[in-house]
C-alpha cells in the first residue's frame, strides 16, 4: 500500500513552470530490508535521492489562477507521500513492538524472576540476622535504662532510633542515656528554683515530665500566673444588684472554680450581680 501510494505521486503529472507540464515516469520503492538487533535496514539512501530529486522540481512553483487545478492535486499527491511514508514508520515500529511484547519482554519477565526468587530468599535471611541483632541491642538498651533506676521518665520518652544502628556503638548509647536522665534532673531542679509555690512547682513539673520540654511548661505557668494577676487587679463596675426575692426556698452556699478569659470571667461577674447572686473571689 505504501509503494503504491508513493508511486502514485511519482507517476503523476508534475507542473515546473506556470504554463509547460512535464510528465514524469519514475520507478521508486521504500523497502525494509532487515529488522535485527535493534536495527532497520531499508533503502534509504536510494529513496531520499530520488524523493530530493523529485521534490526538487518544486522549487520555483509558483501557483496561478491557470495552474490552480494542478497546484491542489499535486499539494494532495504531496500529502499522501507524506503520509505513506509516516504510515510505514509506524506500521514497522508496531512490528518492532510486537516482537517485543510478545517475546522478548515476557522473556525478561521470567528471567528476573527467577533472579527475585533467590533475591527474596537472601533478603529475608539477611533482614532476619538484622532483625535479630536489632532485638539483642534493644534489650541491651533497656536493661541499660532499667539500672539506672529513672522511674519518672519512659525508656520510649528518650528513645532514638539511631541507637539500634550497627555504627552506633553500645558505649554511646549509654552515654545518651546517661545526658538524657541529667538534663531532666536539672530541668526539674529550674522549676523548683523559679517556682516558689508548692502546688504550681508540682503542676509545672508534671507537665515537663509529660512533654520533656521545659521552656513550653515554664512559658505555660507564666501565661497561668499572668492571667491570676490581672483576674485579682480586676475592678469591675458597680452594678446595680437586684433585690433577692423573698420566698419559702432555703439558701444555699456554694463553692466552686471558675476557669476562662479574663473577659469570659468578667461577663461572669456581671451576670451574677445582675441576677441578684452575692458572691466574692477566693484568693488561694
Amino acid at each position: 500500500m505504501f509503494n503504491e501510494r508513493v508511486q502514485d505521486y511519482l507517476d503523476a503529472e508534475v507542473s515546473v513552470k506556470q504554463e509547460e507540464l512535464i510528465p514524469v515516469k519514475t520507478t521508486l520503492l521504500f523497502k525494509v530490508t532487515r529488522q535485527i538487533n535493534g536495527e532497520i535496514e531499508f533503502n534509504y539512501q536510494e529513496f531520499k535521492s530520488g524523493l530530493a530529486a523529485k521534490l526538487n522540481e518544486y522549487h520555483n512553483y509558483a501557483v496561478t489562477s491557470s495552474t490552480l487545478v494542478t497546484a491542489k492535486s499535486d499539494l494532495a499527491m504531496l500529502r499522501k507521500v507524506r503520509g505513506a511514508i509516516e504510515d510505514e514508520g509506524r506500521r514497522v515500529k508496531k512490528d518492532i513492538l510486537k516482537q517485543y511484547d510478545s517475546v522478548f519482554m515476557p522473556q525478561c519477565k521470567e528471567l528476573v524472576s527467577m533472579t527475585d526468587d533467590v533475591i527474596t530468599s537472601i533478603d529475608n535471611q539477611v533482614k532476619g540476622i538484622e532483625k535479630a541483632e536489632e532485638n539483642i541491642k534493644r534489650k541491651q538498651v533497656e536493661d541499660y535504662f532499667d539500672l539506672k533506676g529513672c522511674e519518672i521518665i519512659a525508656l520510649s520518652q528518650i528513645w532514638d532510633d539511631r541507637w539500634l544502628n550497627k555504627t552506633y556503638s553500645l558505649s554511646k548509647v549509654q552515654s545518651d542515656i546517661d545526658n538524657k536522665i541529667l538534663e531532666v534532673k536539672q530541668s526539674l531542679e529550674v522549676i523548683e528554683g523559679t517556682i516558689t509555690n508548692e502546688n504550681d512547682c508540682l503542676e509545672v513539673k508534671a507537665e515537663y515530665l509529660k512533654t520533656l520540654n521545659l521552656a513550653s511548661a515554664i512559658s505555660s505557668w507564666k501565661e497561668r500566673e499572668a492571667l491570676k494577676k490581672r483576674i485579682s487587679q480586676s475592678t469591675p463596675q458597680e452594678v446595680k444588684q437586684a433585690p433577692i426575692p423573698v420566698a419559702d426556698e432555703p439558701i444555699y452556699k456554694i463553692a466552686f472554680e471558675v476557669v476562662g478569659t479574663e473577659s469570659s470571667i468578667n461577663k461572669l461577674s456581671q451576670w451574677l450581680k445582675s441576677n441578684g447572686y452575692n458572691y466574692k473571689q477566693i484568693n488561694q
